[in-house]
This record gives structure tokens, C-alpha cells and sequence, in this order.
């Protein structure tokens, strides 16, 4: 039940994010410092955390400690606090350069950096299918940014190269610090609320730093000035995709929290079109049909290179060892 709640929540709250964000900005430049609402959304997860570390550590008081602390296990956690921290900060610049919609669509490319990494890092080989599935996504993705018309001297997609390069620079260091993430979490068998209070720690420690390193003529009001309801709810979005993506990477996988981002897509799509008066055109109603045809190509092949069934024969289906109530599997 944990999964498809932690999954459900992903889809909600990653597709409201970008939403809210360009919401919050209006009509013109964000009024708030785009530092501090993830800063915020550090605070109000690490709180929620050490809330439900310390009532699940009274509820278990008799059985094993839930936490233990280990400084190296700490430090490692520093790292994806980092990713997290430029990418959280980047996507304000991108979805203002390119748009909600936009930003949501190009997302999926992390399904392609994430399968590299998987590849690269965990040694798991993807299947040929798979490998066709990413082409697919990848071009479902760059349609979906053409213009209906392209005018001279256009470059024909619709936000600025900046914004462009700046999300793909975000789809690589999130992958890989959703890699590094699963890997940290399903390390140890130590509670999902105390690893995650090593990384909002560190997470809240590197946005004060960010905070103070900018400056800002404001002073201290910089910590205010500018907010408003739409920012308030921006920031608990942020905290609960963040939570909720937590508990899919440590309960399902990066495939599963990749999925989620493609479901958020349409999420997405429907309430751009509805609310923020974004136009529904050729060549995004193409994007989005091939990058979900890609997904579910994705998501329906189990297939590794590596671990290919070798095909049944007749003398293995009369073997003793046979376990029938198993099928094919001995």
C-alpha cells in the first residue's frame, strides 16, 4: 500500500511543481528570492521526518533502534543534497524560459540520462527494446517543442536555447543524483526517516549557504519579501514530491519514479491547457501521444541483456524438477 500511496503522491506533486511555479511568477519575474523556497521545503521536510523518526521510534521502543548515526553514511548523503540543490534551483530559470508544459514534457528525457547512468554506474545493460524505447521518448520529447510555424530566422522551438540547455543539464545531475539516492536508501536497512533527515540536513545546511553566498539588497526581508499564498503551496509541493519520491526509490526503483514523472506529464498538460491558457497544438498533442507510446514500451519490457531465460524444452517440461505450481521455474 506504501508504494502506490508514495507513487500516487509522486505524480501529484511533481506535475503541481512546475505548475505552481510559473504560476507564482505572474506576469513578469519572480517577487520572491527562488532561493529560499527550497530552503523552505528543506525545513518543512526535515521536520515531517524527525516527526515520523521519533513516532516510529516510540511505537518500536522495544524492538531494534530504527537509526544509528555513522559519519560516513552522513557524509554521502551530502552528495545528492547537492544535485538536488542546483537542479531544484535551476528548474525556476528553466520553466520560466520554457514554460510549465514544456519543462513537465522534457522531464521524461530523464528516463534516456537515467538509463545511461543505470547502465554505466549499476551495470545493469538495458534490452534492445529498451534502447528503441529511449530513441522513441527522445523524439516524442523534441516534437512536442516545435513551433506550429516556423518564421525567419527562428530556430523553430518555442522557449529560449538557455532554457533548453539548462533543463538538459537538469535531466543529467537529477538522474544522477536519483541513482546515488536509491543507492543510499536500499543501502542499509535503517530507517526511511533517519536517512532522510541525513539528506534534508544536508539539504537545508547548502541552501543557507546558497542563500548567503547570492547576497541580496534586501537583508534579512529577502526571507519574506516576495511570498505569497502561491508560493507557500509551491514550497509544500516541493516538500512532499520530495518526500514522496523518497519512499519510491527506496521501496520501487528509479523506473518507477521515472514513470511517475511521465503520468505527471499529462497531469500537466490537462491543467496548462485548462488554467494557464497554454494552446494544445499539432505537434504537442504528437509529442505527448509517441513519448507515452515510448513509456509503456519502456515500462511493459522486462527483458535485460543480461538475464535472458534460455527457451523451455520438451524433456525440461516432463523433469521431475519441475515445479508445476511454479510454471517453467524449477
Amino acid at each position: 500500500m506504501i508504494r502506490q500511496i508514495a507513487f500516487l503522491t509522486q505524480v501529484l506533486f511533481a506535475s503541481s511543481v512546475s505548475l505552481l511555479t510559473q504560476a507564482s511568477r505572474g506576469h513578469g519575474d519572480y517577487r520572491y528570492n527562488t532561493l529560499t523556497v527550497p530552503m523552505y521545503a528543506e525545513v518543512l521536510k526535515l521536520v515531517l521526518s524527525l516527526i515520523s523518526l521519533f513516532s516510529e521510534y516510540n511505537i518500536h521502543r522495544s524492538a531494534e533502534v530504527p537509526f544509528e548515526f555513522k559519519f560516513t553514511n552522513f557524509l554521502g548523503a551530502s552528495v545528492p543534497a547537492v544535485l538536488y540543490l542546483i537542479t531544484n534551483n535551476l528548474n525556476f530559470f528553466v520553466i520560466k524560459e520554457i514554460g510549465a508544459l514544456s519543462f513537465q514534457i522534457l522531464n521524461n528525457l530523464k528516463i534516456v540520462t537515467a538509463a545511461i547512468l543505470f547502465q554505466l554506474a549499476l551495470k545493469k545493460p538495458l534490452s534492445p527494446l529498451k534502447w528503441r524505447a529511449i530513441i522513441l521518448l527522445t523524439i516524442g520529447s523534441l516534437i512536442s517543442q516545435l513551433k506550429d510555424c516556423i518564421m525567419d530566422g527562428s530556430n523553430g522551438f518555442n522557449g529560449s536555447f538557455g532554457g533548453y540547455a539548462a533543463q538538459f543539464l537538469t535531466c543529467w545531475l537529477s538522474a544522477a543524483a536519483s541513482v546515488y539516492c536509491e543507492v543510499y536508501l536500499k543501502n542499509t536497512k535503517q530507517s526511511i526517516h533517519w536517512q532522510n533527515a541525513q539528506l534534508y540536513i544536508w539539504g537545508l545546511l547548502l541552501s543557507i549557504f546558497a542563500l548567503i553566498g547570492r547576497g541580496d539588497s534586501r537583508g534579512i526581508a529577502v526571507l519574506w519579501d516576495g511570498h505569497d499564498f502561491l508560493s507557500l503551496l509551491l514550497t509544500c509541493s516541493i516538500a512532499f514530491c520530495g518526500l514522496a519520491t523518497a519512499f519510491v526509490l527506496k521501496y520501487l526503483d528509479n523506473i518507477a519514479k521515472n514513470f511517475a514523472v511521465v503520468a505527471a506529464m499529462f497531469v500537466a498538460a490537462i491543467a496548462s491547457v485548462l488554467w494557464l491558457n497554454e494552446k494544445f497544438t499539432l505537434h504537442l498533442g504528437i509529442g505527448l501521444a509517441i513519448a507515452s507510446i515510448a513509456t509503456d514500451l519502456y515500462v511493459r519490457d522486462k527483458s535485460t541483456l543480461a538475464m535472458t531465460p534460455p527457451p523451455a524444452t520438451k524433456e525440461m517440461e516432463h523433469s521431475p524438477l519441475l515445479d508445476k505450481n511454479q510454471g517453467s521455474r524449477v
